[in-house]
């Protein structure tokens, strides 16, 4: 086998794993700085991931938290045993294990689902067992790890430990405000001034005059051009054929030219 080192790589089959030091192993000093940067770190996956449970206003880690801080440290929890007691509640015992050789470095027990553990004790026989091992293992985390958990500014108690009906929802994660639509500018034309509306039904809109719309062709623009009205083939006035073209239709007088619009004659 191969002889395992802290901090070095351990050897297992064909693979190999880079174990780091625990934060026993260390000097004071360093291992005072290495708890306060895992604490650092562990506090941005809880409060982001919100693995906690608020009681009375206070923060208090889930199982989840736990977990995560031994990870951290290369240990993890494994389940020993659960029984099931004569009052229908469950005990169950978790050890701690160090990856890097496989040593026990803690263990804890707790119970779920005695007569005064509401609302546990009127869960499913699956629920119990379940958290009875849930308990078992915040306990033996905590054991180990409660100071840097609170260095991260949580309480040192797990929430599975704590009474069910003070919980409070936790708070939803902060988020920006939607950015407002985007929108086309929208110019808006000063409206005449001195106009008034007169109307005998307050219900339909005003009719203005010929002289108010006038006032408003310079904000409504020049009026649309009207399409030539049709010519007949001959002058009523003097009842000779018109010459020309579309537009310029003219005959010639003895005093000059007639056109249909009665205007003199456009220049060659």
């Amino acid at each position: 086998m191969t002889e395992v080192i802290e901090g070095e790589i351990v050897e297992r089959g064909l693979s190999t794993v880079p174990v780091p030091a625990r934060l026993s192993d260390m000097p004071a000093d360093q291992m005072i700085e290495g708890a306060s940067k895992l604490a650092t770190i562990l506090k941005r996956v809880v409060d982001k991931q919100q693995l906690y449970a608020v009681i009375n206003g206070k923060k208090y880690p889930q199982v989840e938290a736990w977990m995560t801080i031994g990870r951290m440290d290369n240990v993890v929890a494994q389940e020993e045993s659960v029984a099931r007691q004569d009052d229908g509640s469950y005990v169950a015992s978790v050890a701690l294990i160090r990856l890097s050789d496989g040593s026990q470095i803690g263990r804890a027990s707790a119970m779920c689902g005695s007569p005064d553990d509401s609302p546990w004790n009127k869960r499913a026989e699956y629920n119990r067992r379940s958290m009875a091992v849930t308990r078992a293992t915040s306990r033996a985390f905590r054991m180990q790890y409660s100071w840097i958990m609170a260095l991260a500014g949580y309480e040192p108690t797990p929430a599975e430990e704590m009474p069910h009906d003070e919980r409070t929802a936790p708070p939803p994660p902060a988020t920006r405000p939607a950015a407002p639509p985007a929108t086309q500018p929208v110019v808006v034309r000063p409206a005449p001034t001195g106009i008034t509306y007169d109307s005998a039904d307050p219900n339909e809109p005003p009719i203005p005059s010929d002289a108010e719309l006038d006032s408003l062709a310079g904000i409504m623009g020049p009026p649309p051009q009207q399409a030539p009205q049709p010519v007949a083939d001959t002058c009523p006035k003097h009842g000779v054929p018109w010459k020309g073209e579309p537009g310029d239709y003219f005959h010639k007088t003895d005093q000059g030219y007639c056109r249909p619009d009665g205007q003199p004659r456009k220049a060659r």
